[in-house]
């Protein structure tokens, strides 16, 4: 009853969809390619290391959210 909600800032969106690839990720990822000049960086509080995770409920409320995603493989198994 979640879903991952990867975040990326990113300013070659070619070398990002690469990498989606090469990942075979299964959630959602979304990208702004204006990288640290994103107003995304302000409106989620981002921290400057990216991709983020986010873990959210049916509801829409933010379970756990981290940029290291063995955190998040840890509080899946929780």
């Amino acid at each position: 009853d979640f879903e991952i909600f990867a975040v990326s800032l990113d300013h070659n969106r070619k070398f990002w969809e690469a990498a989606l690839e090469v990942e075979n990720t299964r959630w959602v990822n979304v990208v702004d390619t204006r990288g640290k000049n994103s107003p995304l960086i302000t409106l989620y509080n981002l921290p400057n290391h990216l991709p983020y995770y986010y873990l959210i409920d049916q509801k829409g409320n933010i379970m756990m959210k981290s940029g290291d995603f063995s955190e998040v493989q840890n509080a899946l198994k929780d």
